[in-house]
């Protein structure tokens, strides 16, 4: 009698789900495939969250007077919707989750250059979340997601400023995401891998990066000054005061139409993977598809104009940013037109990523071509501010790019989670996305077109018929959405376990990866702080656009305001600040010779200076507090002009308090750096740390070179 063999079962392969469990290993990791799927579920929750706003909105419009919600219930569903779904999911979703997890893995490197970094900027997101909680659950906000001002400063009783502060801490986390692909792209890729061999999906992401990275910073500001000007009434945005509303809806869409590539352009680089893979063919036109996405990315800072048509501006400034609004859809042409040519005489295979794919085409295709129409200036005139518009915006945003993120979700599906999804129900719900999508939108170009404006609670009894047929895609188009959630939860469980390659796709994230060189680091934290830099370049420049347009409308005030400013000591201030770049370009050369008194005593004469700087700044705003030149319940000027001298005192509070900020913050950072080097952290070997934060002091320095002549010097004298 002989014993039975016993078969001992191979142990299950280590992976990033099964290396660490608990709730603490991901709440702490520093993993990008764990981050990118704790945005996963985070942005998951925020796109429901702003479709049951939506069809709430849908189930009012059913009939021509209100049934369901009051007007002001109304009013606060569409902003909530339209906040929820622009800054909390079509933003963050395809950079923030397949970003996160694939880049890393596409271009051959371990992580992104800066792992902490992208763990706090799910935090921030996370933060930014909680106070738009908030103010959903304290009453709401009813301005609409673009804050309109005076309506957003002055008139709504609505927690504008909570939803204000979510967005702009949101900001942050979208700054911080574009901040570490860009230096992970430079850096951290495989070797032998150019840039022209790099995968299309990691092109969209730099181009959308460097749009998140320069236009962030100017939305910043904007938030900042609506509110400030809710809470302190500095006047900037009211007319009544001496401002200009439209100033805001400069500063407002000079992001928010570049934001428009952020949600598109990853999306775009999605369907050029989905395309090339399941055409089984080679991309017809790589280098024109990836050069395009740049193009897009620079062109769409030039178009904010075409926003503004009915605003008042110029009819000649109206003519060129309709003809910059034909430009920009030049390079989006380019890439349908290469989509197209890559599926001609290709052996198409129709799995549930490619059927988005194509739906994505077609949807984005009828909304490039009804923006060409808004892009004309006697159309736009007629349809603004209709449901044209809301069509449009839906067919690129809802119909492109959300199709583009769950082909992307479908097609990289069991490189996440290991499982196989069921293919018969992935087409199924791909179509009735699709067919929900189109009886939903396409009803309101009509509407549009007949002229039934948009954010209205009631509408006439003409427009019902396709306020119905419109109400009830929506129905459709949300029992499509919940589809993909079922059966992927469902695949978790009792999928099939995925193949190494499903799909038989050729990119690198699919094969074993190549990471570079621990040595990449050090560069890598360079190229952060000058890109860091840039968006500080941006959030100043937002400010000092709008010192330079208020200047211009009222010399005469701003020439009685700079007089009162004290050139000596703004003088005596620029030479402490040049003396301050002697003493940190001095220490930086310590810490690379290894002498470390002589970087002790740099860096404590700069932190000197910074606090004399600090305390020649606090003794100018005394003096002008007491003289009444601080706006707001204490200004008492009455001299001539006292609304403009008052505008140019609040920007002048406004760009000095921020940069003495900025310069209190390198304080702290300098005195960080001088305790490392009190404790001999610095060798000639390792002391990056000195020379970033000397890049930072530089900047604060280079700011405030500005600003002198800016403020003190130029225009005293009245014309």
């Amino acid at each position: 009698m002989t014993a039975a063999p016993i078969v001992v079962a191979p142990p299950t392969p280590e992976n990033y789900l099964t290396v660490d469990y608990g709730v603490r290993s991901w709440l702490l990791t520093k993993d990008h495939k764990r981050i990118g799927l704790l945005y996963l579920m985070s942005i998951t929750g925020a796109f429901f969250l702003g479709g049951f706003f939506a069809l709430m909105l849908r189930l009012e419009l059913l009939t021509p007077e209100g049934d369901l919600l009051r007007a002001e219930t109304y009013n606060k569903f569409f902003t909530m919707h339209g906040i929820v779904m622009v800054f909390f999911f079509l933003i963050p979703s395809i950079p923030a989750v397949l970003g996160n997890f694939l880049l890393p893995l596409m271009i051959g490197a371990r992580d992104v250059a800066f792992p902490r970094l992208n763990l706090a900027s799910w935090y921030i997101y996370m933060l930014g979340a909680a106070f738009l909680s908030y103010t959903m659950v304290s009453g709401g906000v009813d301005t609409g997601w673009t804050f309109y001002t005076p309506f957003s400063t002055i008139y709504s009783t609505t927690n504008v400023l909570s939803a204000a502060l979510g967005i702009f801490i949101v900001g942050f986390s979208s700054i911080l995401t574009g901040l570490n692909f860009i230096v992970t792209i430079h850096k951290m890729r495989a070797p032998g891998l150019t840039w022209f061999r790099l995968p299309l999906f990691v092109w969209s992401l730099y181009a959308t990066s460097i749009i998140q990275v320069l236009a962030t910073p100017v939305l910043a500001i904007t938030i900042t000054l609506v509110a400030l000007e809710r809470t302190l009434r500095i006047g900037i945005f009211d007319p009544a005061l001496g401002g200009d509303p439209v100033l805001f809806q400069h500063m407002f869409w000079f992001y928010s139409h570049p934001a428009v590539y952020i949600m598109i352009l990853p999306g775009m680089g999605v369907v050029s993977e989905l395309i090339t893979t399941f055409a089984h063919k080679r991309t017809f036109g790589y280098t024109y598809i990836a050069l395009s996405s740049v193009a897009i990315a620079v062109l769409g800072f030039l178009v904010w104009g075409h926003h503004l048509f009915v605003a008042g501006e110029s009819m000649y400034a109206s003519m060129v940013f309709s003809l910059l609004s034909y430009l920009v859809a030049v390079p989006s042409g380019v890439k349908v037109f290469n989509w197209t040519a890559t599926l001609h005489k290709g052996s198409v295979e129709f799995r549930t990523p490619m059927v988005y794919a194509l739906g994505f085409i077609g949807l984005f295709t009828m909304g490039g071509l009804t923006g060409l129409f808004l892009a004309a200036l006697g159309l736009d005139i007629h349809v603004h501010d209709t449901y044209f518009v809301v069509a449009h915006f839906h067919y690129i945003m809802v119909g492109g790019m959300v199709m583009a993120y769950l082909g992307g979700i479908h097609y990289w599906w069991p490189k996440i989670s290991g499982r196989m999804y069921p293919e018969n129900w992935g087409r199924v719900s791909a179509v009735i996305i699709f067919l929900g999508f189109n009886l939903t939108f396409f009803p309101q170009f009509v509407l549009g077109y007949l002229g039934m404006p948009r954010r209205y609670w009631s509408y006439p009894d003409e427009f019902q018929v396709l306020n119905v047929l419109s109400t009830a895609g929506a129905s459709i188009l949300g029992a499509g959405y919940l589809l993909p959630m079922s059966y992927l939860l469902w695949s978790l469980r009792y999928g099939a376990p995925a193949p190494a390659n499903p799909w038989g796709a050729t990119g690198l994230e699919w094969q074993v990866p190549s990471p570079p060189s621990a040595g990449q680091q050090k560069l890598a934290a360079e190229l952060g702080m000058w890109i860091f830099l840039a968006t500080e370049v941006m959030f100043f420049g937002g400010m000092i656009l709008g010192y330079t347009m208020y200047r211009y409308l009222y010399p005469v005030a701003f020439a009685h305001g700079s007089q009162r400013l004290s050139v000596v000591i703004g003088g005596i201030n620029t030479g402490v600040l040049l003396l301050s770049s002697f003493t940190v370009a001095l220490s930086v050369h310590a810490a690379r010779t290894g002498a470390r008194r002589l970087l002790l005593a740099a860096l404590g004469v700069t932190i000197v200076l910074g606090v004399v700087f600090l305390g020649f700044k606090a003794h100018e705003w005394r003096h002008h507090y007491h003289e009444g030149l601080v706006p707001g319940i204490h200004f008492t000027y009455a001299g001539p002009d006292a609304a403009g001298v008052g505008m140019f005192f609040w920007l002048y509070f406004a760009l000095t308090g921020v940069h003495a900020l900025h310069l209190t913050i390198g304080i702290g950072v300098m005195a960080v750096i001088a305790t490392l080097a009190w404790r001999g952290r610095f060798t000639p070997a390792y002391h990056n740390p000195v020379e970033i934060a000397g890049l930072y002091w530089h900047f604060v320095d280079v700011v405030w070179i500005f600003l002198l002549p800016l403020l003190y010097l130029v225009g005293r004298h009245a014309p």
